[in-house]
């Protein structure tokens, strides 16, 4: 799907390193943005901002994709069993308990409790709202940088397209636990949604507002796995923060590859 980062300057900084893998684009100036981005069926360039990158991207419908995963890992002969169970002492002690020779650690923003890791994790919280997608409509994702709609790190503004919702965000606030959505980070996120499509999302409602806790390792990513005695492998595949979707499945094969050159 396009894709366009946008900032408030006339002419957009040099791009990042994976901008060749995504074919990304500058767009300099105010004209060459909004002609940039007249043929995204709804998605406009909010006024205060002047140049973009532009690129492809990819789109994950997060409970279609999670379906399909459990459904391929099923089929490949995989049996699953969801509950809740205590830890007394560490991860050895859960393997002999389920009597298998390897666990893998990947329990999000718990990971380093059930890891004993010192490394500092804590929630990056963000507040989203979900509008109904048009059908055709709204055919780009778009974020601010900076500029009226971002004005610091702790307030994204995106515009994300996805399936038959558009998710339109956001917050970013470290070491915060609630899940409670505050009238103030709603009102900011209806500002977000009309700058970005005042055709269709300026004149709707959001029907469903939700906060959630991004697990953020100050460390960064914990990719690790080792062998210890009884021939038990602990592998660990947490901390990805905001980025879960970008890195899972490279960060899903080089755990793979690190636990059958251990195991």
């Amino acid at each position: 799907m396009p894709a366009f980062c946008l900032f408030a300057s006339p002419e957009a900084p040099p791009g990042p390193e994976w901008g060749p893998a995504a074919n990304l684009q500058l767009i300099n100036g105010r004209e060459a943005l909004e002609e940039a981005m007249k043929s995204n069926d709804g998605i406009v360039a909010p006024t205060g901002y002047e140049s973009a990158w532009r690129f492809q991207t990819v789109v994950v419908d997060s409970p279609k994709y999670l379906m399909a995963l459990e459904e391929e890992l099923v089929q490949n002969g995989a049996e699953l069993h969801i509950e809740g169970f205590e830890i007394h002492g560490d991860l050895s002690s859960l393997a002999k308990e389920l009597n298998c020779q390897v666990i893998v650690n990947c329990t999000g923003l718990n990971g380093g409790d059930v890891a004993y890791d010192e490394a500092i994790s804590m929630p990056g919280r963000g507040a989203v709202a979900y509008y109904q997608r048009p059908p055709g409509a709204l055919k780009a994702v778009v974020t601010a940088e900076d500029g009226p709609l971002a004005a610091s790190e702790t307030t994204p503004a995106y515009c994300i397209p996805r399936g038959d919702v558009v998710v339109v965000g956001g917050s970013y606030n470290l070491g915060e636990h609630s899940l409670d959505v505050t009238d103030a980070e709603l009102k900011r996120i209806k500002i977000n949604a009309n700058a970005y499509s005042p055709m269709y999302l300026g004149h709707s409602e959001p029907f469903r507002v939700v906060a959630g806790l991004r697990p953020v390792r100050c460390a960064g990513v914990r990719l690790e796995v080792k062998s210890i005695q009884g021939g038990v492998t602990i592998a660990h595949n947490y901390g990805h923060g905001g980025s879960g979707w970008t890195t899972a499945w490279g960060c899903a094969h080089e755990l793979a590859n690190l636990i059958l050159q251990t195991s």
